[in-house]
């Protein structure tokens, strides 16, 4: 009744502007003590924020996905990894977009 009678004229939709800021995020963590890494596991269960935490072969030795989230909490669970006593080297990378999905 109310669009028929002219009072409302039309709809319009508003983004949340904290979307804008969301991203999905991988860390590749290098341990000194590469054999115990579950002092950084222990950590890692802290943080919602993390989906997978897969042990890797190569130079490095765990590989962290992270659920999309604002870029400053990622950058705090990175701070917190980095001031860890068995972390030797982060490395990550933001996911920029999705090519694939099966």
């Amino acid at each position: 009744k109310l669009e028929d009678n002219g009072v409302i004229l039309g709809y319009t939709t508003r983004q949340d502007r904290s979307a804008e800021n969301r991203v999905s995020a991988m860390i590749t963590i290098y341990l000194h003590e590469r054999l115990d890494p579950s002092a950084i596991v222990a950590l890692l269960r802290e943080f919602p924020e993390v989906r997978y935490c897969y042990r890797i072969s190569g130079d490095a030795d765990l590989l962290v996905e992270l659920s999309e989230g604002p870029h400053d909490r990622i950058r705090e669970i990175c701070d917190l990894l980095w001031k860890h006593p068995n972390v030797r080297l982060t490395d990550t990378v933001f996911v920029m977009g999705t090519m694939l999905e099966s």
